[in-house]
């Protein structure tokens, strides 16, 4: 006589460890843990961007060059902001309206065309005036900073509803005409 199938058990993985912990999944106060006196926001969705309103963007700077409010930090942030302009001037996708320069951070009023347009016209500025700020904190202390001056991503408040043109604001806040298109 033949010999019967086999019934095959579903074996479950037990709840525990052998350290009698719960390992995996979602759960309450996973992650890696928050480090220093002022932890970086969580990541977050943008909101939808459109060309006609301005975003609000703060940057931080690390706390040994943050002495963003004497002429060298001045000139080295207003560099990057001019390079900034004439990178994006052909195409007019990333437009920096206002700045605003305190202690520690930076705050800057944007205009983009698109999430793409916002990352990488931010990504441009913030490599250039960490570059300007590292020469000017050099020159300032007589050796070579090396290191990171921006430590966190940029914080991006929601957008502002109404539209600051540059244009709309009068002839302080274009850039130079020698950058302008014609």
């Amino acid at each position: 006589m033949a010999k019967g199938r086999k019934i095959h058990v579903q074996l479950e993985f037990p709840k525990l460890d052998k350290n009698g912990q719960r390992r995996g999944g979602k759960r309450l106060g996973a992650g890696r843990p928050a480090k220093g006196p002022r932890p970086s926001q969580p990541h977050k969705t943008r909101p939808v961007i459109t060309p006609r309103h301005v975003i609000h963007v703060t940057l931080r700077v690390a706390d040994d060059v943050a002495q963003l409010r004497k002429r060298d930090a001045y000139h080295a942030i207003r560099d990057a902001m001019v390079t900034s302009w004439k990178t994006h001037a052909e195409s007019q996708t990333f437009r920096i309206v206002h700045i605003s320069i305190q202690h520690g951070h930076i705050h800057l009023l944007v205009e983009a065309d698109d999430k793409n347009a916002l990352a990488r016209g931010m990504q441009g500025f913030e490599i250039v005036a960490a570059k300007e700020l590292n020469a000017a904190a050099s020159k300032r202390r007589g050796r070579t900073r090396t290191g990171t001056v921006l430590i966190n991503r940029p914080i991006m408040a929601s957008t502002l509803g109404m539209s600051l043109r540059p244009s709309a604001l009068g002839p302080r806040c274009r850039p130079p005409a020698s950058m302008r298109k014609t």
